[in-house]
């Protein structure tokens, strides 16, 4: 299980290397910079729920636009398509693969 309790931070790759995790918070309002294979090694299968800030889940539902007003937009979270990708023996959770790539391409979009 790990909290992430730091509001704006960087996770460089590789920065995890366990197959033990199942569980990662981050914070509630975190602005979050997730580079390619920052959980790497990881074994994904094992990893149940990774709960991300808000900002994230308004970008994947497509209610970023409602909280972007004129002079304040919220800051866009950078999160690498292949921030957990597993690379060897198929371990790789195809839910949060799936997730991490659709919120990378949104946020692009929303940084465009």
């Amino acid at each position: 299980h790990l909290d992430i309790h730091s509001k704006d931070i960087t996770i460089k790759s590789r920065a995890f290397q366990t197959a033990k995790l199942q569980v990662i918070n981050f914070h509630i309002n975190g602005i979050l910079n997730i580079e390619q294979s920052a959980f790497f090694w990881m074994r994904t299968k094992q990893l149940r729920s990774v709960k991300f800030p808000i900002v994230v889940q308004l970008i994947i539902d497509g209610k970023f636009g409602n909280y972007a007003l004129a002079g304040y937009r919220p800051p866009i979270p950078a999160i690498h398509r292949n921030a957990f990708e597993y690379r060897f023996e198929g371990e790789s959770s195809i839910e949060i693969l799936q997730y991490c790539k659709r919120c990378s391409n949104l946020c692009q979009f929303w940084k465009w």
